[in-house]
């Protein structure tokens, strides 16, 4: 009797320490959390259910992507704190970040070749830093035309100002580098005395090939001539046989759109797309109704030019950009 016993009892104790080993290995509750999120993904803190699952129980999803994004992440399954039940083994990865989004970034932050928000550039200068040319106008290093102002961008932080938009005025210029798709977008703002109803061509920022505004992309404001049936914002592509793309999307002054171009270079033309408030108004190109806007004489825009133009008479005001990026996706704008 007293054998068995003895054997008993230590049948007993081994399968109370066998238990715990299972249940320490299913995602007993160690005090810490048994994963580490990567980028777009998320520890999975008070999930429903999972397997071995995140805090308090889960599978949690990685963060989705923003405008111009990949696709939201897969799921994560690891061991953590609290788990409701675990599958055993070792504790699970933390899950990759869904493709193109879930940094946490938004807009302009998003940006892989360019991001401009001017807040950190002092007053009265003009952005100096790569991808940016040195300015040379007619010999000046500054301008009093093209400067960074306080209190003129979007909820009063710092912007961009066009005080004048000239005929063959000088403009700052970024050399982009070699891309088959470019994404530029900005906050613009016509102030109140800009004659947005009748000016003949005017533009914020254009994309061209070289350092000249001829070839080029021209997204602004047409009020006449090509534009007469369908005056306003305009998407012009010059060089050769000039494609303007009249929208008839009227433009109102001391007000903030967030205005986008995509350009594509493709292999023996370009093709570019505007959008307003991320909506593509539509095109005519003289009567026919067209989805893009392409010129087959030319191909490889690379080179930003930031400053307001106006290729009629000059325009004495001004006009605001701010969050300016430029992207080989799209990223939006930034949230005002």
């Amino acid at each position: 009797m007293s054998s068995i016993a003895s054997c008993s009892r230590s049948a007993c104790v081994f399968l109370i320490w066998a238990g715990l080993a299972a249940c320490s290995a299913g995602g007993a509750d160690t005090g810490k959390p048994t994963t580490t999120p990567q980028a777009g993904s998320s520890s999975g803190g008070n999930s429903a259910a999972g397997v071995g699952g995140g805090e308090n129980g889960g599978a949690a999803t990685s963060g989705t992507s923003s405008m111009g994004g990949g696709a939201p992440g897969g799921s994560v399954s690891g061991g953590g704190e609290n788990s409701a039940s675990g599958s055993g083994g070792a504790p699970g990865s933390a899950g990759s970040a869904g493709a193109g989004g879930g940094t946490g970034k938004t807009g302009c932050a998003q940006a892989d070749i360019l991001c401009l928000t001017f807040d950190d550039l002092a007053t009265g200068s003009m952005p100096q830093m790569a991808p940016f040319q040195t300015y040379n106008c007619a010999g000046q290093s500054t301008s009093t035309d093209l400067l960074v102002e306080d209190g003129v961008g979007v909820n009063g932080s710092k912007g961009f100002t066009s005080k004048k938009s000239l005929n063959g005025g000088c403009n700052l210029l970024a050399d982009l580098g070699d891309h088959p798709e470019l994404w530029v977008t900005a906050h613009v703002k016509f102030s109140a005395g800009v004659p947005v109803a009748t000016v003949h061509e005017l533009t914020p920022f254009e994309l061209t090939k070289t350092a000249t505004d001829d070839p080029g992309i021209r997204p602004g404001i047409r009020a006449d001539n090509s534009c007469n049936s369908w005056p306003g914002a305009e998407l012009n592509i010059t060089g050769g046989g000039e494609r303007t793309g009249c929208t008839a999307f009227k433009f109102s002054t001391d007000q903030w759109y967030c205005v986008e171009v995509q350009v594509k270079n493709l292999a023996a033309s370009i093709e570019a797309h505007l959008f307003i408030d991320s909506a593509e108004p539509g095109y005519h190109i003289h009567q026919d109704a067209v989805d893009s806007v392409v010129n087959p004489d030319w191909t490889g825009a690379k080179m930003l030019r930031l400053g307001a133009r106006s290729y009629s008479s000059s325009v004495d005001s001004p006009v605001y950009v701010d969050n300016l990026s430029v992207s080989t996706l799209r990223v939006g704008c930034t949230k005002p």
